[in-house]
């Protein structure tokens, strides 16, 4: 699929007063590779043929894109605030447009699908975990599991875009599953019980220093622009908080992570099984917890 920018576009780009602006817009369309990334909350602009609108953040900003797909083709046409897409006009037509072509591969005949190899995953080079797992969020899961012993919880709240991501998996069926570490405050016990409401299963585990990130993709739910999406894990340094994968604008450490490949997909998992079996699930914990409370 070739990405093409109008004039439009880039005009848009060029007036922003907002620093920011041109990295936000480009990070959520266009991928490392040149490709156009796919986003499953992007739905139908009334008014122009084949249009199509893209939320960028939310907020006070709420940036926004209109873009329009022919076939192979998509044309990155407005970007801006809200209001861009008011009363917004169909383009005369595309000439001048820039195209982004993709570079080729150049993978070997009969190599597997990019997505089921292992490669590296970073927080201040490409490739960026924080990218990948935002690429999660366009696809349906039959589990997803998060193993840290470190957690920012603020990045699980319904208002983050991680938060999101897992609000709307719980609600197309998916179990999530949260391990972390056993050493836990008064305060946070009461934070993982709002988790818990909200359907995210959360068990603590003594002694845990493991990080691992597993999403089993529900695979007969991809549409074709999906095909390449597997079910994969990620082991590596990151803990779950902001400065551990990179999932807000403040500046990450310095992480080391492995996207490991499909074949070890299913050990992964059963690692993951077997630290469930062994750890503590809330309501267990807390009442332990609980009466452990001076009387």
């Amino acid at each position: 699929m070739t990405v093409h920018l109008t004039k439009e576009f880039l005009n848009d780009l060029k007036c922003s007063r907002d620093v920011r602006f041109v990295s936000k817009v480009l990070d959520r369309t266009i991928g490392d590779d040149g490709a156009f990334t796919q986003d499953r909350d992007d739905h139908r602009y009334d008014g122009i043929e084949d249009g199509w609108i893209r939320y960028i953040t939310g907020g006070s900003t709420a940036y926004r894109v209109i873009f329009i797909r022919k076939g192979e083709d998509v044309f990155l046409y407005r970007a801006g605030v809200h209001s861009v897409e008011d009363n917004l006009r169909p383009p005369r037509n595309f000439g001048g447009a820039l195209s982004i072509r993709r570079a080729p591969e150049n993978r070997p005949k009969g190599a597997k699908n990019l997505a089921q190899d292992a490669c590296l995953l970073k927080t201040k080079e490409a490739d960026f975990v924080n990218r990948h797992i935002e690429s999660m969020y366009h696809v349906k899961h039959r589990e997803i599991w998060l193993i840290s012993p470190f957690i920012d919880l603020d990045l699980l709240e319904s208002r983050h875009g991680f938060g999101r991501f897992l609000d709307r998996a719980a609600e197309e069926g998916t179990f999530i599953g949260l391990i972390t570490s056993s050493a836990q405050d008064e305060e946070r016990v009461e934070a993982f019980k709002s988790l818990q409401e909200r359907e995210i299963n959360v068990f603590f585990f003594d002694g845990l220093h493991a990080k691992v990130y597993l999403f089993d993709v529900d695979l007969a739910s991809r549409n074709s622009w999906q095909q390449g999406v597997q079910s994969h894990a990620i082991v590596g340094s990151s803990n779950l908080t902001n400065a551990g994968l990179g999932l807000n604008d403040a500046a990450p450490n310095e992480e080391l992570n492995c996207r490991i490949p499909m074949d070890l997909f299913g050990e992964a998992q059963t690692y993951v099984y077997r630290l469930m079996k062994l750890a503590d699930d809330y309501n267990s914990y807390a009442f332990r917890q609980g009466s452990r409370k001076p009387r």
